[in-house]
C-alpha cells in the first residue's frame, strides 16, 4: 500500500477522535555508496473505541523480519498479537495509562549507520527517544537521530502527557521542584528516576547537606547527584502561591509550572542582576526559566519575586545597544574527554560574575578576580596583571590569538610558562588545579581619534559603526535622520583606549523600526568631532 494511501486510510478511521498522531521514517546506507528507505511507521494515541484502535495494529501487521543485512524498521509492542512480526501502525487509547511507550526494532544493511526522522510532534506532552544503550533524547529538541555506529536495536518512544518532562544525566544535575508533590510521595528519594547518591541546597553562601528524606521546597533550587540518568517525569498539583523571597547574593531558585523569560524577571526585579543554568556542559547563561530546572541567581538586594506574575505576555521592551571591540580578544578554550567546552575571553569587553563553583568533580574554570568574584573573562590593562585559574575536570587547554595581541597573555602551568600566541593546546593533568595568567605587554592601540566607517554600507537591517580611542575619554555615537533630529544615540560614556565597533540594527529609541533612507552619524571623542552617511535600504 502506499505510504500517503495508508495515511488517508488512517485519517478516516480515528479522525472523529481528538488523537494525535506522528510518522517514523527511517533511511540507511546500503553499503554500496546509495541509501534505502524503509516503510513509515505511524504511531499515536486516539479516544476512539481500544478494540478499533488495536484493530489498526492487526491490519498493519508486517511479514516476518527480512534476513541480516537488509533494511528494516517495525513497531513491536504488540508483537505477541502478531505471531512477533510487528506492525507499522500503533496507536493506543486515551483510556488505557497516560504514559504510552512504542518499542521500535531497526536493522540496516550497515549495523549502526542509519538515520531516524520524525514529523511535527503535537503541541501538548513530551517525547523521549530512549535505548537500551543508554540514550536519552528529547525530541522536541531535535528532528532526527543518527545513531553513529551505535549497534542497539531496539529503541523507545514514550509519551509523557505532563508538560514538565526532563532528561537527566547521571552526576549533578541543578534542579528545582516546580509543583506542589503528593503528601508522603514528594520525599526526593522517590520523585527522581533513581535515588539521588547526595543533595545540596545553597544556604547563607555555602553549600548545605539535604536529607534524601525530606521534600523539595517549590521556588528553590538544588544540586543533585544521580547515580545514572533518565527521564524525569514531574507529577503533582499546582502551587498556589508562586512568591519567592531571596536575600541579596547568589541563590538558586527555580520557577514553577511555566516557562519565564529573565529579560521579563529583570524588567519587574532590577535587584536581578544575572542567571545562569547548568547543563552537563557547565554554566551557561539562562534567557528562559524552565519548569524543574534550577538556576543561580545574583541579586544587589533582597526581593520577593512573584513568579504568577511572570507567566502572562512579557513587555516589549527596545534592545540596549551593545558596544564591542573590533579588535578579536584572545580566546582560551577548556575542554574535557568527552567533548564539553568552556571559552575564557582575555581582554573582553563585558565581564560577567560567575555563581559559586559547582560541586567537585563536575566540569568548571574561571577567572578570579581581586574583587572576590570571578568569571570567564579579563579586561586589558594597560599595565601588567595577574589572575588566578582554577580548573576543574578540565582535561585540555587550547587557544586561538589574533597577530594583534601576540605577546601580550602567558599562561603558568606547574612551574612552566607558557606564551598565549597564535594557535596552541596544552594537556592538563588531573592534579593540575590552578594556574596564573598573565597579561606582561599592551596591544597596540590607535595613535589619535578615528571614525573608520560603517559596514555594510548601505545596509539592511544593521550595519557595524567602527571607531577608534587614543586615550581615555568620554564617547557620544549617535543617529540622526536628514532633517537633523537624533533617531538613537549609542554610545555615551567614558570608555579606554582601543578599537570598537558598535551594531546598529535600524531601530530608534523606544525599538520600533526606522525607514528606508539616508541617515547620519556623529562620533564626538572630547573635543574631535565627525560625521558620515549611510542608508538603509528595506
Amino acid at each position: 500500500m502506499a505510504y500517503y494511501q495508508m495515511l488517508d486510510d488512517l485519517t478516516v478511521e480515528v479522525e472523529s477522535t481528538d488523537g494525535w498522531q506522528i510518522a517514523l521514517f527511517v533511511d540507511a546506507a546500503d553499503g554500496a555508496g546509495g541509501w534505502v528507505f524503509a516503510e513509515p511507521l505511524d504511531l499515536g494515541v486516539s479516544d476512539g473505541p481500544v478494540a478499533a484502535i488495536e484493530q489498526l495494529a492487526v491490519d498493519g501487521a508486517m511479514p516476518p523480519v527480512p534476513p541480516a543485512g537488509a533494511l528494516d524498521a517495525r513497531l513491536i509492542s504488540w508483537s505477541g498479537a502478531m505471531n512477533g512480526a510487528g506492525t507499522y501502525r500503533e496507536f493506543f487509547s486515551n483510556a488505557q495509562a497516560q504514559v504510552q511507550e512504542w518499542e521500535l526494532a531497526v536493522m540496516t544493511p550497515v549495523p549502526g549507520d542509519y538515520s531516524l526522522f520524525w514529523s511535527r510532534l503535537p503541541t501538548e506532552g513530551s517525547f523521549i527517544l530512549t535505548s537500551d544503550c543508554g540514550l536519552t533524547l528529547d525530541m522536541r529538541t531535535v528532528g532526527m537521530y543518527d545513531p553513529n555506529g551505535d549497534t542497539c536495536g531496539t529503541l523507545y518512544v514514550t509519551y509523557y502527557p505532563e508538560a514538565i518532562v526532563h532528561s537527566l544525566h547521571g552526576g549533578w544535575n541543578l534542579l528545582s521542584f516546580p509543583i506542589a508533590g503528593e503528601p508522603g510521595e514528594d520525599a526526593i528519594a522517590d520523585i527522581f528516576p533513581s535515588a539521588p547518591l547526595s543533595v545540596f541546597s545553597f544556604v547563607n553562601g555555602l553549600y548545605e547537606t539535604t536529607a534524601i528524606t525530606t521534600a523539595m521546597e517549590p521556588g528553590r533550587g538544588y544540586w543533585v547527584n544521580l547515580p545514572i540518568g533518565g527521564v524525569w517525569n514531574v507529577i503533582g498539583e499546582q502551587v498556589s502561591d508562586k512568591n519567592v523571597s531571596v536575600n541579596a547574593g547568589w541563590q538558586i531558585i527555580g520557577a514553577f509550572d511555566a516557562v519565564v523569560d529573565v529579560a521579563e524577571l529583570q524588567l519587574q526585579n532590577p535587584a536581578v542582576q544575572s542567571m545562569f543554568g547548568y547543563d552537563s556542559g557547565g554554566y551557561y547563561f539562562a534567557e528562559q526559566m524552565e519548569p524543574g530546572r534550577g538556576y543561580w541567581a545574583n541579586l544587589g538586594a533582597a526581593v520577593t519575586i512573584d513568579f504568577l506574575a511572570l507567566e502572562g505576555d512579557s513587555t516589549s521592551v527596545a534592545t540596549k545597544p551593545v558596544v564591542a571591540r573590533s579588535t578579536a580578544p584572545a580566546m582560551l578554550v577548556a575542554s574535557t574527554d568527552d567533548g564539553k567546552e568552556q571559552q575564557l575571553q582575555l581582554g573582553a569587553d563585558f565581564v560577567h560574575h560567575l555563581p559559586p563553583r559547582p560541586p567537585a568533580g563536575t566540569f568548571d574554570i574561571r577567572i578570579h578576580h581581586d574583587s572576590g568574584n570571578a568569571s570567564w573573562g579579563v579586561h586589558r590593562k594597560s599595565l601588567s596583571t595577574t589572575h588566578r585559574v582554577t580548573l576543574q575536570a578540565v582535561n585540555e587547554i587550547s587557544w586561538a590569538v589574533p597577530d594583534s595581541l601576540a605577546g601580550v597573555w602567558q599562561l603558568e602551568l606547574g612551574g612552566d610558562i607558557i606564551a598565549i600566541d597564535g594557535q596552541g593546546r596544552l594537556q592538563i593533568q588531573p592534579h593540575q588545579q590552578e594556574a596564573l595568567l598573565h597579561q606582561v605587554s599592551q596591544a597596540s592601540l590607535p595613535v589619535a581619534n578615528v571614525l573608520e566607517g560603517n559596514f555594510p554600507n548601505p545596509f539592511n537591517p544593521q550595519t557595524n559603526i567602527s571607531y577608534g580611542i587614543a586615550a581615555v575619554d568620554r564617547v557620544q555615537l549617535s543617529i540622526y535622520d536628514v532633517l537633523g533630529r537624533r533617531v538613537r544615540k549609542l554610545v555615551d560614556e567614558h570608555q579606554e583606549p582601543g578599537h570598537y565597533r558598535m551594531v546598529w540594527d535600524a531601530t530608534d529609541e523606544q525599538g520600533r523600526a526606522v525607514a528606508s533612507g539616508v541617515y547620519f552619524y556623529r562620533l564626538q571623542i572630547g573635543s574631535f568631532s565627525k560625521a558620515a552617511r549611510m542608508t538603509l535600504i528595506r
